[in-house]
């Protein structure tokens, strides 16, 4: 997986060559990506290990902290878009059976209370390699500390040459 910088305008409008970003395919459309710029760091979630204390601390850090929405316009092919969706689809199927089997097992009203625990474990499974999966195949973007140029990660190789190519390079090199 490659990574490409471009300017920030260009991102949000699309402004990239007919192919795959994540395939290298011929790309048919575009999708809005969606991602948090700024706040506080994940690892502040492991505040919540720390009891009352690190809780009014991470209440106060996500409060301080802001945050804000990028949203890049990649493109995509038909065919990588459809596995997405099929992945999406999945994940939200073994959500869903995995806190149904979970209640079932729970109230204790049908017999085999084991066998419904060990659905909603494999439901969970199912749904976190899935997400893992999503994860795995998207598209990062990181904005630079000058908020003009925006480092487009995970794509495709041909993706990132094609950009490349089209696009003259004017970042500024600080040598």
């Amino acid at each position: 997986m490659a990574a490409v910088t471009v300017f920030v305008d260009d991102a949000v409008r699309g402004r990239f060559p007919p192919v795959c970003a994540t395939s290298g395919a011929p790309a048919s459309r575009l999708v809005r990506v969606h991602s948090q710029v700024g706040g506080p760091s994940p690892l502040a979630w492991l505040l919540l290990l720390a009891g009352p204390p690190g809780w009014v601390l991470l209440v106060v850090l996500l409060a301080c902290c802001r945050t804000e929405s990028l949203t890049v316009s990649v493109p995509y092919s038909d065919e990588v878009l459809a596995r997405d969706r099929r992945v999406q689809r999945v994940r939200w199927v073994a959500v869903l059976v995995a806190l149904s089997a979970g209640a079932v097992a729970l109230s204790g009203l049908l017999l085999l209370v084991s066998v419904w625990l060990a659905l909603a474990l494999a439901a969970a499974i199912v749904a976190m390699v899935a997400h893992g999966v999503l994860v795995f195949n998207g598209i990062s973007t990181q904005l630079d500390a000058s908020r003009r140029w925006v480092t487009i990660g995970g794509v495709h190789d041909d993706f990132a040459k094609a950009v490349r190519s089209r696009i003259p390079e004017s970042r500024p090199s600080y040598r």
